[in-house]
């Protein structure tokens, strides 16, 4: 398990990787967004929630090396995955979720399609490399086997978001599983 901690604005965006899989800390995501009820909006629009307790039993927690950041409470923290991170940005109407969503849409997104990471530190491109083509290609390959692994449901929801932002159906594109 390790923690990595990012921030957007005055805020910590904390990030947990399990098993090969990134997990955001429920709250610090719904307090970016200007939730007042954090708890009620993790429960109203994240489908996938869980408690870092409720996902090991006693036996495999012993056994593992948790951030010593994350406090005392730990076990009782909300973990979400990217689509739930989507369902609250999706879902929320305040002015806080279009800062994020035009952050995630103008400068992050794009800077992964150019570059195939997004740092704080920016990192001028002089020419592409054969070798950064590929590991783009490689990237692209990626990111669309992620979008075939979704389910349906998962995929009609993604698709609507990028249509209504870019204008074209993730879905028509590439196709369904």
């Amino acid at each position: 398990m390790q923690l990595i901690e990012n921030h957007f604005n005055d805020f910590k965006v904390r990030i947990i990787l399990m098993d090969g899989k990134e997990y955001f800390i429920a709250k610090d995501i719904a307090k970016i967004l200007g939730y007042s009820d954090t708890d009620k909006a993790i429960r109203q629009h994240c489908k996938k929630s869980f408690s870092i307790g409720d996902f090991f039993n006693s036996d495999k927690m012993a056994g593992l090396d948790f951030p010593k950041d994350l406090g005392n409470n730990f076990k009782n923290f909300q973990l979400i995955p990217e689509s739930d991170v989507w369902r609250l940005i999706n879902k929320s109407r305040l002015p806080e979720a279009e800062k994020i969503e035009e952050w995630i849409t103008e400068e992050v997104l794009p800077e992964i399609r150019k570059t195939g990471s997004y740092s704080v530190q920016k990192v001028e491109v002089e020419k592409f490399t054969p070798q950064t083509i590929l590991e783009i290609v490689e990237t692209g390959i990626q990111i669309l086997t992620k979008f075939r692994e979704l389910n349906p449901a998962e995929q009609i929801e993604l698709d609507t978001f990028h249509k209504n932002k870019n204008g074209e159906s993730l879905l028509e594109k590439f196709g369904k599983n």
